[in-house]
């Protein structure tokens, strides 16, 4: 029996008093603790009597062995063990914060902020891959979320329920809300179940939809136990953009079509019953890294989204206008050329009919908020700089804004 006020010695030498029960889950109950001497906070994890076993104790000095911390400080294995006739604990500096459950309830955060903290929670997950070493228990309220401005700070606090090959497996298979298709139906027909990387992939995507989206994957779709089961097993992402039919406007959080092909094609991947499609801790973290760098935001609703070349105009439902796009005015011709489209090819009947020009001079190509010119014709395509006329080298696009002067072969032009 563990009680507040309570003294207990770590197999250190390590000597802390227990505060408050902070917590408690599937294997034990949290305590603050403050070290008797420094009076450093922390935090003590004492098992249930079913958990106070050798295995357990073997469990968590491997983790300590890991020096989690030191390769990755978004991790926090327990750095001390303590056993006492039928109890069993280890302890972890303490970490401030909220849970990211909590956190997301409410999200002080923005959408970009959102990103950059999926990237952190991707990145930790695929230093514990790395090693071989899946994290069992992939859940929102396994981590902790701090605002270390002007930044957010992420820490995940149990990683009690990993597996690695040649040690004993963990007690439990993960939090129902992001548990794999195949341990369900383990646990269903009283088969093995135990979680491996190809499992913590399926949860990877259940709680990336939760951060970037601030909303579960089965949303929509969960008035029911069957419902959801069906959500969580049908192998598809049941939010998809991509398949007309229902809309989820109404649910709260931020619509699938702010996400580009590349996210999106890691949910369609990540939901799916195939263990060895489901992508990578690092290909999260990568695909990620590049949306971070095309969000953007609407200039008519303020919201943001990850621009591609197929977004023209806004993707949520109660904005939908157009993005502002760059038009081309050709010399001595017309009306101005617009822009506005993902590829804009234009050529000698475009331009006004000049036989310098060839048929497919030059393309345009739009990605959000930014236009590229590339040069595809014979005679060249030019920019005005400083000392004059520059010639575009062909296959290098070259960015283009409003009052630049292009020149097509013999054919000049304004960009408005």
């Amino acid at each position: 029996m563990i009680t507040k006020g309570e003294t207990l010695r770590f197999d250190s030498g390590r000597r802390v008093r227990l505060a408050d029960r902070i917590g408690n889950g599937g294997q034990g109950e949290v305590y603050e603790s403050t070290h008797v001497k420094t009076g450093q906070r922390g935090a003590v994890k004492v098992f249930y009597k079913r958990f106070a076993n050798r295995d357990t104790v073997k469990r968590i000095r491997f983790l300590m062995d890991q020096s989690f911390h030191a390769t990755c400080p978004v991790l926090r294995p327990p750095i001390d063990v303590f056993r006492r006739r039928d109890m069993v604990g280890h302890y972890t500096p303490f970490v401030e914060g909220e849970t990211l459950e909590r956190f997301l309830d409410s999200p002080s955060s923005s959408f970009l902020e959102q990103l950059e903290l999926a990237i952190t929670f991707a990145h930790a997950v695929n230093v514990m891959h790395a090693r071989g070493i899946a994290h069992g228990d992939i859940q929102l309220g396994n981590f902790m979320v701090a605002r270390a401005r002007p930044a957010l700070r992420l820490h995940a606090i149990d990683l009690d329920n990993f597996y690695a090959p040649g040690l004993p497996v963990p007690d439990c298979v993960g939090h129902l809300m992001y548990m794999a298709p195949e341990l369900r139906e383990g646990l269903a027909k009283g088969w093995p179940a135990v979680p491996s990387i190809s499992t913590d992939l399926f949860a990877l995507g259940v709680l990336m939809h939760d951060i970037i989206l601030l909303r579960h994957v089965s949303v929509g779709n969960d008035d029911s136990e069957a419902s959801f089961l069906n959500a969580m097993c049908s192998g598809r992402w049941l939010q998809d953009p991509a398949v007309v039919g229902r809309s989820f406007s109404s649910v709260g959080g931020y619509p699938a079509g702010v996400l580009n092909p590349g996210l999106a094609r890691l949910f369609r991947s990540a939901l799916g019953l195939d263990p060895a499609q489901r992508p990578s801790a690092r290909s999260w973290e990568i695909e990620l890294g590049r949306a971070v760098d095309w969000a953007y935001v609407c200039p008519s609703c303020g919201g943001v989204c990850v621009v591609d070349v197929s977004k023209t105009v806004c993707p949520y439902p109660a904005c939908r206008r157009p993005f502002p796009f760059l038009t081309l005015r050709v010399n001595g011709h017309g009306r101005p050329i617009p822009l506005r489209d993902g590829a804009t090819v234009l050529g000698r009947a475009e331009l006004g009919g000049s036989m310098r020009v060839s048929g497919r001079h030059a393309v345009f190509r739009r990605l959000g908020p930014k236009t590229w010119v590339e040069s595809l014709g014979r005679n060249g395509t030019f920019v005005w700089m400083a000392a004059g006329w520059s010639r575009i080298p062909e296959a290098e696009p070259k960015l283009v804004t409003k009052g630049d002067r292009l020149r097509f072969a013999d054919v000049e032009a304004v960009v408005e």
